[in-house]
């Protein structure tokens, strides 16, 4: 008896140790672009310390993510004008299925492949920029498909670019629109409300569980439009859905898309054209927020469930990330500036600038920093990878990597001691097979 239970622990363990090295979701296990993983690889080519490549039939600006055997991408197919939703075995990155979802689309400063994938181990869930949604069971099975449409209506100015999040059996959905402005590129409904909401979807059907509607109080015109993606916040034992967009951001049940609490105007002057790109991190009781276009990043601390009129904990007007988001690490927000490609290191709780460096000439960065094994991982459209230690008062590079085949847009994925890295041409497994 004592022999079984310990063998029935063991799997336990183990199916728990598993479950703790995915990337399930593209800003990582925790939602704030780190690991706890260990060993990872510091030096690589495109061919040394190469597990392998999988070749992709077109380009995409998303994370793969990575659960159990799988690794989940979503890609353009360039010959057949497609898009289409793939599984790659993790251990030699095989195709192990692939669907086309529909026809490619052009989008203004954008593409069809803009969101991440999402998966809780038994469905993986993936998203397009004309509001597109599949489902299918990891093995390939399709579940269901639907457009945001169906729910609302939808008019993004340069597309659809939120990914979908996981969370208590609801697949959620953030849209923050315009709701006046009808855009070409998507295809009018007069018939439907043009709002800005969080639609929670059944996983296993597709069906609606709710529709929240969430106003924005003060915002016009573009600054009522959101790109950046829903972030999950844990405090004690309660869950909240973190929206950023509209000039302001809110806190939401995840259950049922109630609104606890609301900080902002971060617009008092009503600029126009505030459109939000980056999204939100938490950390260490405080939530990083980067204002619209570059403007300065804020640590905010909200207290209770009303709403917050509190100043910003902190605020840093020289530190700027308008597309990527901060990475939370070891108590410390590290906050990419993608256009002037720098990378600085802010104390979570104060605010104090501990270093900032230049990581490179070789193109802007899109993609957002992550961070594990006492380092940050960064990728340039152009495809250099540059090493940063994160620990220590000043700036150190590690290593930088020439990997090529742009565009880069997408961050880069950890999982089993491994890194998995999205370029314009291919998937890279980097590390020991």
């Amino acid at each position: 008896m004592r022999m079984r239970s310990t063998f029935v622990l063991l799997q336990i363990l183990v199916g728990a140790a598993a479950l703790g090295s995915d990337w399930p979701h593209w800003r990582g296990p925790n939602f704030d672009g780190s690991s706890s993983e260990t060993g990872l690889p510091v030096r690589w080519s495109v061919t040394d310390n190469v597990a392998w490549k999988a070749p992709m039939p077109g380009p995409g600006a998303t994370t793969p993510i990575v659960v159990g055997e799988n690794v989940f991408v979503a890609s353009i197919d360039t010959a057949g004008a497609r898009v289409v939703a793939m599984c790659l075995g993790r251990a030699d990155g095989g195709v192990r299925w692939s669907h086309e979802i529909g026809p490619d689309r052009k989008f203004p400063r954008n593409t069809m492949v803009a969101c991440s994938p999402t998966s809780d181990g038994k469905r993986v869930f993936f998203m397009f920029s004309d509001g597109t949604i599949a489902g299918f069971e990891v093995d390939g099975k399709p579940l269901w498909k639907q457009r945001i449409h169906e729910h609302a209506d939808l008019a993004i100015q340069f597309g659809y670019t939120c990914s979908p999040l996981l969370v208590q059996d609801r697949l959620i959905v953030q849209v923050l629109q315009n709701p006046k402005q009808v855009y070409r590129h998507f295809k009018h409904n007069p018939q439907a409300p043009r709002e800005s909401f969080l639609l929670a979807l059944d996983p296993a059907t597709g069906r609606e569980v709710y529709r929240h509607v969430r106003q924005a109080q003060d915002a016009v015109d573009e600054s009522f439009e959101s790109y950046a993606s829903p972030v999950l916040r844990k405090q004690g034992d309660r869950q909240e859905l973190l929206v950023v967009g509209g000039d302001c951001i809110s806190a939401h049940d995840p259950a049922t898309g109630k609104e606890h609490w609301r900080w902002g105007s971060y617009n008092p002057e009503r600029i126009r054209i505030w459109r939000q790109v980056a999204g939100v991190t938490p950390g260490d009781g405080v939530i990083c927020v980067p204002l619209p276009r570059g403007t300065a990043t804020v640590g905010i601390e909200p207290v209770g469930g009303t709403p917050q009129t509190r100043p910003a904990l902190w605020r840093l007007d020289d530190v700027n990330p308008d597309v990527c988001y901060p990475a939370w690490y070891q108590g410390h927000f590290y906050l990419l500036d993608g256009d002037k490609r720098t990378l600085t290191k802010v104390e979570s709780r104060t605010g104090r600038k501990v270093w900032s460096g230049a990581l490179t000439d070789q193109g802007v960065i899109r993609a957002s920093p992550i961070a594990a094994d006492g380092r940050i991982y960064t990728i340039s459209e152009r495809g250099e990878v540059v090493i940063v230690e994160a620990g220590g008062e000043t700036f150190k590079v590690l290593e930088r990597i020439q990997m090529g085949e742009p565009v880069c847009q997408g961050s880069i994925a950890i999982a089993c001691g491994q890194l998995f890295i999205r370029t314009g041409q291919n998937v890279y497994c980097i590390g020991k097979r």
